[in-house]
């Protein structure tokens, strides 16, 4: 591997660590370094997970130490969520990667009008350290959020940041810290169908996550320290990056590409 692609693959892992930590979205980042270093997109599906694993470990530990993270709800959740992502992943041969690209941008536009119009109800005061009962339909919701996770990667932080604000009514930040479990509980048994599959590159995986690692760390504390008003800023400065390459306007591959000539 070239000095130039692992200087690329180590800040674009910073960049993701820290983006994935405060919301999510950064897997999008991420792809788009992995195929720019010239990985088939099925194989930087499998690829990125390398990454993302250590990132949401390293994440959930930082989260967890901050006393921001609620153990219980995250194990509860994140059973189905397991569950779901080893069929998502072994489906995960063919990806449609318009279709999803397109469904993902309009489901950031929808958080972000929400947002924008409604802050409040995403953030509320009542309920800081006791999440909501975790029923049946809880338990759906999360192996269909799996599914997808193990499928394409791609928004799947930002579905479940939505499906944790309206299930447990934690504010962003203890979403945030029970988002980043949930994921870190069910990517290794996604990222075992992959290598099963023969669709991982293990060294472009490891430089993605030494990057992500440092990225989500200080993500972590960025979270905590500047509380949600900071988060939810940086949310929505993220999603009106990403909505536009989602929907085609623009390459992140191309701008990768004029950043890193060669």
């Amino acid at each position: 591997m070239a000095l130039q692609t692992v200087i690329l693959l180590f800040l674009c892992g910073c960049a993701a660590g820290f983006i994935n930590t405060l919301a999510g979205g950064g897997s999008a980042l991420a792809l788009s370094a992995l195929a720019f270093a010239g990985l088939p997109l099925g194989v930087a599906n499998g690829t990125y997970r390398i990454a993302a694993t250590v990132q949401t470990l390293a994440s959930t530990g930082s989260f967890y130490r901050e006393d921001k993270l609620d153990l219980k709800t995250g194990f509860l959740l994140g059973a189905p969520a397991s569950a779901g992502a080893v069929l998502g992943a072994f489906v995960a041969v063919d990806i449609d990667e318009a279709l999803f690209e397109k469904i993902v941008a309009f489901v950031l536009l929808a958080f972000l009008v929400a947002l924008i119009v409604r802050p409040s109800r995403w953030a509320p005061e009542a309920k800081d350290d006791v999440a909501g009962d975790i029923g049946l339909f809880e338990i759906i919701l999360f192996f269909a959020l799996g599914v997808y996770g193990g499928f394409v990667h791609v928004g799947v932080g930002y579905l479940m940041l939505i499906a944790l604000l309206f299930t447990t009514g934690y504010n962003l930040v203890r979403s945030n810290a029970v988002k980043v479990m949930i994921i870190c509980l069910y990517l290794p048994w996604a990222l075992g169908v992959f290598i099963w599959g023969g669709k991982v590159s293990l060294w472009h995986g490891i430089v993605l996550a030494v990057g992500q690692v440092g990225g989500a760390i200080v993500g972590a504390q960025f979270a905590v320290q500047g509380g949600e008003k900071y988060v939810r800023f940086a949310i929505m400065a993220f999603i009106v990056v990403m909505v536009p390459h989602f929907l085609g306007i623009y390459d992140l591959s191309a701008v990768l590409k004029s950043l890193f000539p060669g």
